[in-house]
């Protein structure tokens, strides 16, 4: 960072003059700031599978026999019943950052299978050189390089340029600004 990250002025305010400042600092500005970013792009295929299986048996068998007087009766029942059946769901999902491509779906049909492998395939090929074309974008459209300082008011476009890949958040007790004011605010109390 080049600069300590400062309070806006309304949040020094808010610090200044609330009744109670720590819950309604939270609940206009949370817990956290963006202290940082890393600049970059992301390209991800994601294949999930699930197989649920599902199994019913039931089997009856009965006899019965008896005599009455002078014939002989016999009954013999027999039933026999099975189900069995296989259940799956192979899902797909494939992004690339830089090129706002996203594909999401599931596969059901020899198509589908086909069109998996297609885009598995093409997103590999476009992750196989998103270095360089994150290098080419930063440097061509922000003229940014190497280790080159980002300030605020790029991160926005970088942001809609899918560029920024993680942001590093941290807490506003931790701001040595935010932790004076209120300090200064109970000697002021006493």
């Amino acid at each position: 960072m080049l600069r300590v990250p400062q309070l806006d002025t309304d949040a020094v305010r808010l610090l200044n003059t609330s009744s109670d400042p720590i819950i309604e600092f939270q609940k206009i500005y949370g817990d956290f700031y963006v202290a940082g970013y890393r600049v970059g792009a992301v390209n991800d295929t994601m294949i999930s599978g699930k197989l649920a299986n599902k199994t019913f048996f039931d089997a009856k068998r009965a006899v019965a026999e008896g005599k009455v007087a002078w014939a002989k009766v016999h009954k013999s029942i027999h039933e026999l019943s099975a189900s069995a059946s296989n259940e799956g769901l192979i899902r797909v999902e494939a992004f690339d950052s830089l090129m706002d491509f996203h594909s999401t779906f599931s596969v059901q049909t020899d198509d589908d299978i086909v069109r998996m492998g297609d885009v598995a395939a093409k997103n590999k090929q476009r992750a196989m050189t998103i270095a360089a074309r994150a290098t080419e974008t930063l440097w061509k459209d922000f003229s940014l390089g190497y280790e080159d300082t980002v300030y605020q008011d790029v991160v926005d476009h970088l942001c809609d340029r899918g560029l920024v890949t993680e942001l590093l958040l941290a807490p506003f007790a931790t701001l040595r600004e935010y932790q004076y004011l209120l300090a200064r605010r109970r000697i002021n109390m006493r």
